[in-house]
């Protein structure tokens, strides 16, 4: 039996992809028809120093539920309101639970 923070932590997941998800078509390698999602855009684009410049990297993090996407790669793209992202990177489950990817994606 799960402990009560599980489910707790379980309910409060799902309720901030309905609040802050938005649907999505996960391809894995790019193509195919793709699977419906629902994803979370953590991070907007960063500015990273560099010595005494700024460096502007157009990436963006894409959060999804590994109850979702059992196995994302670099790769595949992840299509939201017409524009599709492509992993940039390996994919890694940040959290503590192991429940959720966080992927470093760019649009393509």
């Amino acid at each position: 039996m799960a402990s009560p923070w599980a489910a707790a932590s379980g309910i409060l997941r799902d309720t901030a992809y309905d609040i802050y998800g938005e649907p999505a078509l996960w391809r894995t390698g790019g193509g195919g028809a793709g699977l419906p999602v629902t994803v979370i855009f953590a991070a907007p684009d960063e500015i990273d120093a560099l010595g005494q410049s700024q460096v502007f990297s157009p990436n963006v993090t894409i959060k999804v539920r590994r109850s979702d996407v059992v196995s994302p790669a670099q790769g595949d793209t992840v299509e939201v309101d017409g524009l599709i992202y492509r992993l940039a990177g390996e994919p890694r489950l940040a959290d503590g639970r192991r429940l959720e990817w966080t992927c470093i994606a760019r649009e393509v």
